[in-house]
């Protein structure tokens, strides 16, 4: 069974706010002080008695020993406390002694104190500085496990058997829920129904197709993100001979070898779904694409798709959109088109998101979560829903993720908007580097091919967000969301809930221009975004930290 250790640490390093740092600081720096900040402490954790003994146990093993190698980065450390008033020195000793910190091993789970509540499963004893450090951290952790266990024993307790299916937004989450299961005991895969491994056939006659390799389709690396059900189609299952097989690492679909050496057009949609401009194939199904002559048609196009796009969804909320100003299409060889839809010129959808193309250092994703905290503490547009409740659940760490999605950090979410004005601005615009941190807003050339992607609410997207924060912030002004689950071998997941395709030329820009939103309304000016300037500002003062290249690289303003 894999450990979580790194995945529960992720999460907790990723939530260690840049408040918590700053009071922090001083008291390891004060010679007065220190020796209070290095008294042992303890930090109860507590969530509802529910799981069985046995996964609670496992549980506190794996948070145990990632809270024993847990450590802090000085990068990220110094990068924080170059926003306050302490100079250069003081902050490199802040951050060498805080980086130097560790806690007590932890014996078993039997709450240490008089004052430990009922509740308590396990306690963290260690320096004073550093439990404050942690106590934000270990809520959103303790937040998601108390999610996890009471969703799965609700289910034990009704008597369903549902498989394990991912609809969380990353790896890290992920990991923790399949260790969940795994000591529980539930299911994760459907069973393949084949009871021993045989030959891999020919497996060489497939190896030609853009797909990755698997083993064991019964056994599946489930922390890459898979489909449960084995051999798909829009029409049956059929249970594999063979074990060996290939997963799409853009949808997650599985296969066993001998199924993809029998059959062709696995994707096959029940129904050809035409537009006026020919269709998109995804697995099952087609998506029809439009093309719009005038603005008026245009508008017409989306109202209509987005009605549709509700009707045929499988549950409530509002329809979303994604603009660009060019479409992007997955680069798979014509073999694997025609393996999977029977066509060769197939045009799939690329819908992927910028965790899948580039990474952000883990310490400078870590110092945007922390900047975004200390955004909203002296963010002038109070009051705002956000707040250290807020950071401290399991909320609050997607929230950030959404964010760094809308700010330009690479993240496995897809941003997209409520609003499909919102979409043509981002579909009529062209966004281009003019220096570092810098993009400069054109429009689009007259003969340029813009598209708007409606997709239905059905998909695993987050709830809206930043809308109650501040009116000024630029996910609010977006009207943004984001998608969840589009990583590991789904990282193209939201092409599957794609309702229709709008094309039309960049001309029409000309006639849209009355309606459409202008650059300032949906990126805050320069000077009014807190959490830009604040990073500017750090950035600033610490010119050569890694940090600083990393963010500055990533983070964005939008300026004509």
């Amino acid at each position: 069974m894999p450990h979580i250790r790194n995945h529960i640490r992720t999460l907790i390093l990723r939530n260690i706010g840049a408040t918590a740092i700053m009071r922090a600081a001083p008291r390891v720096i004060d010679e007065s002080c220190r020796q209070q900040a290095l008294v042992p402490a303890g930090l109860h954790i507590t969530s509802p008695p529910v799981g069985p003994t046995e996964v609670r146990e496992a549980l506190f093993a794996e948070i145990s020993g990632a809270l024993v190698d847990l450590h802090l980065d000085p990068l990220h450390l110094n990068w924080i406390l170059a926003a306050t008033e302490l100079d250069e020195q003081q902050r490199q000793r802040a951050s060498s002694a805080l980086s130097e910190l560790r806690l007590e091993p932890l014996a078993d789970m039997r709450p240490i104190g008089p004052d430990a509540p009922d509740s308590t499963w396990f306690t963290i004893t260690g320096p004073d500085v550093l439990i404050d450090i942690l106590i934000q951290p270990m809520a959103v952790l303790s937040s998601f496990i108390a999610l996890m266990l009471d969703t799965w024993q609700k289910a034990v307790d009704l008597g369903i058997q549902t498989f394990w299916s991912s609809r969380l937004p990353d790896e890290a989450q992920s990991a923790i829920e399949l260790f969940i299961l795994r000591v529980w005991g539930l299911p994760i895969g459907l069973p393949s129904g084949v009871s021993h491994s045989q030959s891999l056939g020919e497996t060489a006659s497939l190896s030609h197709l853009n797909l990755d390799h698997v083993d064991d389709v019964s056994d599946l690396s489930w922390e890459k993100n898979p489909r449960a059900t084995v051999n798909e189609t829009a029409f049956l299952v059929v249970p594999p001979r063979v074990q060996a097989g290939l997963v799409d690492p853009f949808y997650g679909q599985v296969y066993s070898h001998d199924f993809l050496s029998e059959n062709d057009s696995i994707y096959r949609a029940r129904k050809l779904t035409d537009g006026t401009f020919g269709h998109l194939s995804v697995p099952f199904r087609t998506v029809p694409r439009y093309f719009a002559d005038s603005a008026d048609t245009l508008i017409t196009l989306l109202e209509e798709n987005s009605q549709s796009a509700v009707s045929n969804s499988l549950g409530d909320g509002v329809p979303l959109y994604r603009g660009q100003n060019r479409e992007h299409t997955l680069q798979r060889s014509r073999a694997t088109r025609l393996k999977l839809f029977g066509d060769a010129h197939a045009i799939e959808p690329s819908l992927l998101p910028s965790g899948t193309r580039r990474s952000t250092p883990a310490a400078a994703a870590t110092a945007f979560n922390s900047l975004i905290e200390s955004a909203v503490e002296i963010s002038p547009e109070k009051p705002h829903s956000y707040d250290h409740e807020t950071w401290s659940t399991f909320r609050g760490d997607n929230l950030k993720t959404s964010f760094a999605q809308h700010y330009g950090l690479a993240t496995p979410s897809l941003d997209l908007t409520e609003d499909f004005l919102v979409a043509c601005w981002f579909a009529t615009t062209r966004l281009q580097l003019a220096t570092p941190g810098i993009l400069r807003a054109s429009p689009v050339d007259d003969e340029d091919i813009c598209v708007i992607y409606v997709l239905r609410p059905d998909m695993d997207a987050g709830a809206p967000i930043d809308v109650q924060m501040s009116p000024y912030g630029r996910p609010a002004r977006q009207r943004g969301w984001v998608t969840t689950n589009t990583w590991g071998w789904r990282s193209n997941d939201a092409a599957r809930h794609l309702e229709a395709a709008v094309y039309f030329e960049g001309r029409l820009r000309h006639e849209l221009k009355p309606v459409l939103p202008q650059s300032d309304q949906l990126f805050v000016p320069q000077g009014s975004d807190v959490l830009m300037d604040l990073a500017l500002s750090i950035g600033n003062r610490l010119p050569d930290s890694p940090i600083t290249d990393a963010l500055l690289r990533d983070l964005y303003r939008v300026v004509e």
